[in-house]
């Protein structure tokens, strides 16, 4: 595919990064939306080149949408800035998320998540549907809201998720569903709670559960001591309790498919930035080289977005996993080397940030600790696989930072870190 050929305009790049500038762009979002001047942050970003570019501002307490326009593309919906040309769109409404402004309205969504709940009191019952208090947790660009329900008169509350498509909020109410029938009990891993769907809102509730995200405790013991190794060997024994689940999803996750993703992905950024794109490019060609020397792999449930995030660890030791959006049937050694990945980029963005490059070593260990601990529970060796797996969601984090910085260096880090992983497969197999 020749760079030329691309529909790209030879400023967007340019319009984009000039609008990731909270400090220009905070005057300019108040002026388009007639409020007053007030703070401005860029709290998220996706930019793909040639197709979208959008980016999520915290403007005062609002949040704010701001979608890139081309020269000649007509608003639909919203405001524009002067300069760079976007469409503003101000929470909870969101071209695509059409059941937002619903879906967060305490007066709708309350009585909807009481009538799923049969084992409410009376007065719960009523507060939910009365009283209830809706609080955004995460907000995806065009992909999900996540809220969190509660009222006063109960230490119960429920997670809601809106999707932007009806089809998608069916497919993962299914897997919860599915999952939690046939999950095995045990003390100490749990998943959160399925309560229900809500069809027409493209909502899935589950019941809130607590505990300390993984990635904060890892943060917090700056990726060394006891209590980080402990939490990551917990986490490992979680991942190898669901991939002993029987098999019950019904989704194909390949990961060549991924891959050819990746290339197309390579190309596109390769047009905007020549030695980026190329260096990601060469990379998603190794990737699919080294491909067939895992042609038999190890299929079953697999997660799908395994990071440190998405395991809750409570002062017991019970661990919780959350967020089976991308649950399906797959290698499941692609879960455990994208774990290891998480842990790999957190190192590098703490050396970036001038921490000491002895992370390295701590990464190392915890990287070690959870492997051991993983393969001990499978009953099986994967590591060469799971390192492969590793290189896999390197590049695929480096595309993910690419679309929330086109100028940071952070692609290029973690595009050479996944390269380290390849040689290190290479000579495993050699």
């Amino acid at each position: 595919m020749p760079r030329a050929a691309l529909p790209m305009e030879d400023d967007e790049v340019k319009r984009f990064v000039a609008a990731l500038d909270a400090h220009v762009m905070g005057p300019r979002l108040s002026v388009a939306l007639s409020t007053s001047h007030r703070p401005c942050h860029v709290l998220d970003a996706k930019y793909e080149p040639g197709i979208r570019a959008s980016i999520l501002y915290r403007l005062g307490a609002d949040l704010v949408r701001a979608d890139l326009l081309g020269p000649d593309c007509p608003p639909s919906i919203g405001r524009v800035t002067s300069w760079p040309r976007m469409e503003l769109s101000v929470y909870p409404h969101d071209p695509e998320l059409p059941t937002l402004p619903l879906a967060v309205t305490a007066s709708v969504i309350g009585p909807r998540i009481a009538e799923l709940s049969p084992t409410l009191t009376p007065i719960q019952r009523r507060a939910l549907s009365r009283r209830c208090r809706v609080t955004l947790l995460r907000y995806r660009l065009g992909k999900r809201a996540t809220v969190r329900l509660a009222t006063p008169v109960s230490e119960a509350s429920y997670v809601a998720k809106v999707y932007h498509d009806a089809a998608k909020a069916a497919a993962v109410a299914h897997e919860a569903q599915a999952l939690a029938r046939t999950a095995a009990r045990d003390a100490g891993f749990r998943y959160a709670p399925s309560v229900g769907h809500l069809s027409e809102l493209s909502v899935v509730v589950q019941q809130s559960i607590h505990g300390q995200p993984l990635d904060s405790l890892l943060r917090a013991s700056g990726l060394n001591g006891a209590a980080a190794a402990e939490a990551v060997r917990l986490a490992a024994s979680a991942l190898a309790q669901l991939h002993r689940e029987p098999i019950v999803s019904t989704r194909m996750r390949p990961v060549e498919k991924e891959l050819h993703r990746f290339r197309a992905r390579a190309w596109r950024i390769s047009a905007i930035e020549p030695h980026l794109g190329d260096q990601l490019l060469n990379l998603a060609e190794r990737l699919l080289e080294t491909f067939s020397a895992f042609s038999v792999s190890r299929p079953g449930v697999v997660h799908g977005d395994c990071k440190p995030g998405q395991f809750l660890l409570t002062n017991d030791g019970t661990v919780s996993l959350l967020d089976f959006d991308h649950c399906g049937i797959s290698d499941q050694a692609g879960d455990a080397g994208t774990f290891v990945a998480s842990l790999r980029q957190l190192a590098v963005q703490l050396i970036m940030a001038g921490a000491s490059p002895a992370l390295t070593a701590g990464v190392d260990a915890l990287a070690d600790e959870f492997l051991s601990t993983y393969s001990e529970a499978m009953e099986d060796d994967l590591s060469t696989r799971i390192r492969w797996h590793e290189a896999v969601a390197l590049q695929r984090k480096a595309i993910r930072s690419f679309a929330r910085s086109p100028k940071s260096p952070l692609p290029t880090a973690l595009v050479e870190e996944s390269h380290r992983c390849l040689d290190r497969v290479t000579r495993e197999l050699s």
